[in-house]
């Protein structure tokens, strides 16, 4: 009990600085991630169903117009450097996917708490893994971060195989942990140090 105490002040501990600028592009074999812009935003919305958005923490917006306040809102929180949420988008057509970011960043620890999300036509191809390993990879070797963290509701089966595939151990549950739509649910805690990079 002692040591998840001690987690949960690492990871949300609000005032830190994340290492990654708001305009840096992370590029791998077939995705690029970079912040959104607000030509993305109806795509966006139309992504972001009931399906996708059952197991996501952030407000899901209910129409288009809603969704650029929120695009503006995530370029604003970039600027003052305490998150990096990029869109994820194909290299070669450029089209956006889904997202990978950033989402909670430690300085005194240098921890990294990740999160991602894809339109449901895209899922099972391998995309948030690929996504996953390259924001780690550039956490690890251009920002000096320690560790990097996956929080997930148990019962998300696909993003816990996103962790799992990216290297990610499974440090522990810790139940009845996080806020979710009402409910506070059990959150499996999974880890990442560098050298362990899938």
């Amino acid at each position: 009990m002692r040591t998840s105490r001690r987690i949960e002040r690492t990871v949300q501990k609000p005032a830190s600085m994340c290492k990654i600028p708001h305009d840096a592009i992370i590029v791998s074999e077939r995705l690029e991630l970079r912040e959104p812009s607000l030509d993305d935003a109806a795509t966006m919305f139309e992504y972001l169903s009931p399906e996708v958005t059952r197991s996501l923490h952030f407000f899901s917006p209910q129409s288009v117009d809603e969704q650029r306040k929120s695009v503006r809102n995530i370029r604003s929180e970039n600027r003052k450097g305490r998150t990096f949420t990029a869109g994820m988008y194909d290299r070669t057509t450029g089209k956006y996917l889904g997202g990978c970011g950033v989402v909670a960043y430690d300085e005194e620890s240098g921890s990294a708490e990740i999160g991602y999300w894809l339109a449901v036509e895209y899922q099972g191809k391998g995309y948030a893994t690929e996504a996953v390993r390259a924001l780690c990879r550039h956490l690890f070797e251009e920002c000096d971060a320690n560790r990097a963290v996956i929080c997930n509701d148990v019962r998300n089966a696909a993003s816990r195989s996103v962790a799992e595939r990216a290297g990610f151990r499974l440090d522990g549950i810790l139940r009845s942990h996080t806020p979710l739509k009402g409910d506070l649910v059990d959150t499996a805690f999974y880890t990442l140090f560098p050298g362990e990079l899938a």
